[in-house]
């Protein structure tokens, strides 16, 4: 029985870590599209 609770915290623990990574990603990603459309037009902008 304690070996059944390991394998299913494991398998628990498995699946948040994949979740959280995926979305740690897809925000890092989203982060990094909002800035380069952000910071593209402050240049255009600022080099005239």
């Amino acid at each position: 029985m304690d070996a059944k609770i390991i394998g299913d915290i494991m398998g628990i623990a498995f699946v948040i870590f994949i979740v959280t990574f995926n979305v740690l990603f897809f925000l890092y990603g989203k982060t990094n599209d909002e800035s380069n459309q952000e910071t593209n037009p402050d240049h255009a902008e600022q080099n005239p």
